[in-house]
């Protein structure tokens, strides 16, 4: 099955990396460098699975809204609201400070974000290319996000 994949975020590396990840696993790849390029091309189509950076800049976006991070958020309310079958990761720097504390087995935080829509999270610090393979396999063996088999780890 091949996988629509839509890559958001901001540093091109990152963007580069994400992508040639997820094409080694047979998906096809679209990238957007802002919220405002991403939420254009989910307008136009359908996405399996979409990778978000909760760090991302989108300097129009952010002086229109008036905040940070919070309207990041937005965005995975608006996939979960309108793209039910999409599913959500996370790949950031956001919570790398969390990680260090243990936020790995934090069923609290999981519970947010898997309420917002993530299915699950990958750290840029120490990032494994793995994850990816994981999660094209999850969705490649489940229909919809949320189900039992899947879900947003919460420590081993």
């Amino acid at each position: 099955m091949n996988l629509q994949v839509l890559v958001v975020e901001d540093h091109k590396e990152w963007r580069e990396i994400l992508r040639e990840e997820f094409r080694n696993h047979g998906c096809t790849v679209a990238s957007a460098d802002s919220l405002s390029s991403a939420e254009e091309l989910l307008g136009d189509q359908a996405f399996d699975i979409v990778t978000l950076d909760m760090w991302l800049t989108d300097e129009e976006h952010d002086r229109s809204v008036g905040m940070s991070s919070g309207w990041r958020l937005l965005l995975l309310e608006r996939l979960q609201h309108r793209h039910p079958d999409t599913w959500v990761f996370v790949v950031s720097h956001a919570f790398d400070s969390d990680l260090e504390r243990g936020y790995e087995g934090d069923p609290e935080r999981a519970f947010q974000l898997s309420k917002l829509g993530v299915s699950d999270y990958a750290p840029k610090k120490n990032f494994d290319a793995q994850k990816i393979a994981e999660w094209v396999e999850l969705v490649r063996n489940h229909k919809t996000p949320g189900d039992d088999a899947g879900g947003f780890p919460v420590g081993e």
